[in-house]
């Protein structure tokens, strides 16, 4: 399964930076230019693949913020049979 990460900007000093993000997607097991800073982008690229995918983000709240907004790319990856994976962030970053 194709695994596709996500980063965004935190607005919270405990939420790790874009580059502690970038390093926990890569640990996972995402390839560095599978990773996106811009969900459009990356629900772009999970709608082009004929395989579903696992996207992988480091908090759920790098989903989105508003409950719509989550809800409309959970259900673009069911449609592809994909999943999400939340990172726990480690604790040095709380």
């Amino acid at each position: 399964m194709l695994k596709l990460g996500l980063t965004a900007p935190s607005t919270r000093k405990i939420q790790p930076t874009a580059v502690e993000q970038t390093q926990m997607l890569i640990d996972h097991g995402v390839a560095p230019e599978n990773i996106y800073d811009s969900k459009v982008e990356l629900l772009e690229r999970v709608e082009s693949e004929a395989d579903p995918v696992e996207v992988v983000v480091s908090s759920l709240s790098r989903w989105g913020t508003q409950f719509k907004d989550k809800r409309e790319g959970i259900e673009i990856l069911q449609a592809r049979s994909g999943s999400l994976t939340v990172l726990t962030p480690p604790r040095s970053s709380l």
